[in-house]
This record gives C-alpha cells, structure tokens and sequence, in this order.
C-alpha cells in the first residue's frame, strides 16, 4: 500500500503524540511517589553522577516530541526515497518508543 506524504506524517504526528501521552501520564500518576532524586544518566561512571532531581524526567518527553517534530518537518521538507523514508521512520519511531520505555523502567525501579 503506498501512502501520500500528508498520510505519512500524520502517522508520525500520532505516534509521537501516543507516546508522549502515555510518558506524561506515567509522570502524572507516579511523580508524587518518586524519590526526590532518581537515576537517569546511566551513561556517566556509576554513582552520584548518574543521579538527577525529578524534574529532569520531563526530559525523555520531550526528546519524544522533539523527534517527532524534526521527523515532520524532514517528511515534509525533504523529498526522500520511499524506502529511505520509511528507514527513518522506523529508526524514529524505535528511539521514541525505547526513551518511553526507559521511563517506564525508571519509575518501576524507583518507586
């Protein structure tokens, strides 16, 4: 089934609104039974540093959204190649859905 540009951005704007929903509504139920300090940078060397206040949770949101806009934007500035485009969908698409997951297993650890 081909779809148009317009039908395929408007995929992306659901999706990336689902996901964002469903990391803000992990937030609004949880947050009050958070530790006031939680792990998130598990990058960094372990300890301390890997620590951060709760506020920065409305980070791994916000990188959802900020995907999803420079996705729509890219859809409907740029003329890709269809298989490229979906390649770039589908890499979008799995890092949304891996930052929403993070939330949800920090909140599960932590709480």
């Amino acid at each position: 089934m081909e779809y148009s540009l317009e039908q395929i951005n408007l995929i992306n704007v659901r999706m990336t609104t689902v996901l964002t929903a469903v990391s803000l509504g992990i937030l609004a139920i949880f947050y009050r039974n958070l530790p006031p300090q939680v792990p998130l940078l598990y990058t960094l060397s372990w300890g301390d540093e890997q620590i951060v206040t709760r506020p920065w949770l409305f980070l791994l949101p916000g990188l959802i959204i900020m995907t999803g806009v420079v996705t729509a934007f890219v859809i409907s500035k740029l003329k890709l190649e269809r298989l490229l485009l979906y390649i770039c969908l589908g890499s979008v698409w799995t890092f949304q859905l891996i930052v929403m997951l993070g939330l949800v297993r920090i909140v599960w650890l932590v709480s």
